[in-house]
């Protein structure tokens, strides 16, 4: 892997390695409380009806902790832990 304290400078490490040099360097934003109580929720949701869309889950959140948003920002929030794609897939049978 790269290393920081060989002669070869980081960014030839990196095109010998075929990494891009800003993967190298990314560091991820780290998830807000709000987004974590968020994502609570949205769980909560899916595990009581888990044929709910993002546009249904918005309309639960609304009735049952009174949070508008728009349903894009709830598939926006859910993707970070990658649940969404259940969201997407899931579909009540017989339709």
């Amino acid at each position: 892997m790269v290393s920081i304290e060989h002669d070869l400078p980081i960014s030839c490490q990196c095109r010998l390695l075929d990494l891009a040099w800003s993967s190298y360097n990314y560091q991820p934003e780290p998830v807000s409380d709000e987004e974590l109580q968020l994502m609570r929720l949205i769980d909560e949701c899916y595990l009581v009806l888990p044929f709910y869309g993002t546009r249904r889950i918005k309309d639960w959140l609304y009735d049952n902790h009174g949070l508008t948003m728009a349903w894009w920002s709830i598939a926006s929030v859910y993707s970070v832990s990658g649940a969404f794609l259940l969201l997407k897939h899931c579909t009540p049978s017989g339709i």
